[in-house]
């Protein structure tokens, strides 16, 4: 059974915790694309993270030891926008992270602990259109549940980042993700040049098959 290592980088180790937590960093105002905010721009701004800041939550629930029961069927619930290419992009993540949490699930390695941040490089709103573009750094710092097992007392800490750029539309009044962009080893691993959708979900699947059929870890 082959699948990417998660990447990560040694770090001291932190007392043990259950907490799970997030943490946002304030969108500078200086980095988007108007010299100065009006009071309806900082307004949707504001909007904007608030549902990047859901979004988040939804997919590092999905690879921690707690996954959303409804995960499958609910995906990001109403965080996604109406159009097709927004309800094709959210099929395929919901397909990856599933094959990525199932993977790590059974190597223990799904998220017993985290923490995340969220920093803003670029925000671009066209007013006209409705739409925004986002580009953000995700950060954290996560404890892996063999970490836990092996030391619950001082549990080792891994971090990891990705570059995310989102797409977003504002639909009856209230913004909607269209897509995210970001490149990680799974990704890698599914999204090849020139593949369809139906090729994506399609290796996906047969990959879930394959790790469906091993043998769950022994608690």
């Amino acid at each position: 059974m082959s699948a990417p290592s998660p990447s990560s980088t040694p770090a001291p180790a932190p007392t043990s915790s259950t907490t799970i937590s997030v943490e946002v960093t304030p969108l500078p105002t200086q980095l988007t694309t108007v010299p100065t905010l009006n009071q309806t721009q900082v307004i949707q701004q504001e909007e904007i993270i608030i549902v990047l800041q859901k979004y988040f939550e939804v997919y590092y629930q999905a690879l921690s030891i707690s996954p959303p029961e409804d995960f499958q069927e609910m995906g990001f619930g109403d965080l996604i926008s109406d159009l097709p290419e927004a309800r094709d992009f959210e099929e395929i993540e919901i397909a990856k992270l599933r094959v990525q949490g199932k993977y790590w699930e059974l190597k223990n390695l799904r998220y017993s602990d985290y923490k995340h941040s969220l920093d803003y490089d670029n925000f671009t709103l066209d007013e006209a259109a409705n739409l925004a573009t986002v580009s953000l750094l995700d950060r954290a710092e996560v404890v892996r549940e063999n970490s836990l097992e092996n030391n619950p007392e001082d549990p080792h800490v891994t971090y990891r980042e990705f570059r995310h750029i989102f797409v977003l539309r504002k639909e009856r009044g209230e913004w909607k993700i269209i897509s995210d962009t970001y490149w990680d080893s799974w990704w890698q691993q599914f999204r090849k040049p020139g593949s369809s959708k139906e090729d994506i979900l399609s290796a996906m699947n047969l990959k879930m098959q394959e790790y469906e059929k091993t043998p769950s870890p022994t608690p």
